[in-house]
């Protein structure tokens, strides 16, 4: 997987040194990029690191980011500050590795919420949380669910525990 500022460089590298269509096509694309990113030329070699904020919503977003981090620092430690109860994390990058965590963090945050829905789906359905005339009681979501989302959610009901909840256990432990 090639980060941002690696395929920036590569697009830089074929700007000086393609041939004469490919050096003018890769010249726009380069000059596109580094205005979508904010980035120079400089900013492709510099490795001065400043601290750059990055949000997250809960504990998973907040491990997920840390992950990202890991992959693209390539480092088995993090050294960060964060504000828990802003729910912010600090982390001292370069100008690429901001680019590039920023890129893949977003990706994979929004992966990362269709997979937690698509998981609560099968949970609920699992455990038979719901009326059995409603079903899930969102009609919004069985509308809005594909062939390949439904079996999904069967392969994740198979793999879920089976472990389910007993109101008489619970009544019995309160008297006893």
């Amino acid at each position: 997987m090639d980060s941002v500022i690696e395929l920036l460089r590569k697009i830089k590298n074929l700007a000086d040194r393609g041939e004469e269509g490919e050096r003018k096509v890769a010249e726009e694309k380069l000059k596109y990029l580094m205005e979508k990113y904010g980035l120079s030329i400089e900013d492709l070699e510099d490795q001065t690191t400043e601290p750059v904020e990055f949000s997250y919503r809960n504990n998973f977003e907040k491990r997920l980011l840390f992950q990202c981090a890991f992959y693209i620092l390539q480092v088995n430690r993090l050294k960060y500050s964060s504000f828990e109860r802003r729910r912010k994390i600090y982390l001292n990058l370069t100008k690429a590795q901001e680019i590039d965590l920023q890129n893949m963090y977003e990706h994979y945050r929004k992966e990362l919420k269709k997979e937690m829905e698509i998981l609560f789906k099968a949970f609920i359905y699992k455990h038979q949380i719901y009326h059995p005339d409603n079903g899930d009681n969102t009609d919004e979501t069985r509308s809005s669910l594909t062939d390949e989302d439904i079996k999904r959610i069967l392969n994740m009901i198979e793999g879920l525990g089976s472990r389910t909840w007993d109101g008489r256990r619970c009544i019995e432990a309160q008297s006893g």
